[in-house]
């Protein structure tokens, strides 16, 4: 193995062990008529999508954070500092976002601000890698659409499960979606030697849009609003 093949190994390990743990484990309250266990609730429908969706949007911004730079420098022959300049942009707005967006979410709601910030960031993810160097600003600006996404998602999360093992069930489906994450940038490094970073890049997006429509799908389910 190489280096960086061991660290996502370790890593990998490491995210198996609180997943593995949760199936000897009970959470809820002490009395046996209310102890609600969180291995009953693996593997439901609600379970599955959101360990997709959250599969699926941490390739996607967890790619910008290993990858950017790569693809600006390698993929599109531009300078090391253009692309810190871009990433950094990225997750500044990403930084800000969380700062200021918090009320649009209460005002308009945990579904509508998914729906709304996903679909947006998707179309902007999307052009601005398929436009290469000439849109590459449309790729950092996204990053302000991105930023309320995942503390929405485990705000969304606490909705769908009872308040006992919500706290669970969220720890679960992110440490499953972690170790898709982990695997998935394992993988990468090879699929660039193939199709060059140029290509391999546009998964990222590819990716993002599959997180955003999923979301869209199944945000419309009655139990979920």
């Amino acid at each position: 193995f190489n280096s960086w093949h061991t660290v996502n190994l370790g890593l990998i390990i490491i995210g198996l062990i609180p997943f593995i743990l949760s199936f000897f484990m009970s959470f809820g309250n002490k009395t046996k008529k209310e102890k609600i266990s969180v291995k009953n609730k693996i593997f439901s429908a609600d379970f599955i999508i959101m360990v997709i969706m959250m599969g699926c949007y941490f390739i996607a911004e967890h790619g910008v954070l290993n990858w950017l730079v790569m693809y600006i420098t390698t993929g599109l022959n531009l300078t090391s500092n253009v692309a810190n300049t871009y990433t950094s942009i990225f997750f500044g707005l990403i930084t800000i976002g969380r700062l200021v967006l918090g009320v649009f979410v209460d005002k308009i709601g945990v579904l509508k601000s998914l729906r709304y910030f996903s679909i947006i960031a998707a179309v902007m993810f999307f052009i601005g890698v398929i436009g290469g160097e000439k849109t590459l600003i449309l790729l950092s600006l996204s990053g302000f659409m991105f930023s309320i996404i995942y503390p929405t998602l485990v705000m969304l999360i606490s909705r769908l499960w009872d308040i006992n093992i919500a706290t669970s069930m969220s720890g679960i489906i992110i440490s499953i979606a972690s170790l898709a994450d982990i695997a998935f940038n394992a993988l990468f490094g090879n699929i660039a030697d193939i199709l060059g970073y140029k290509n391999a890049f546009i998964i990222m997006p590819v990716f993002m849009i599959i997180y955003s429509l999923i979301m869209f799908i199944f945000s419309k389910k009655k139990h979920w609003n």
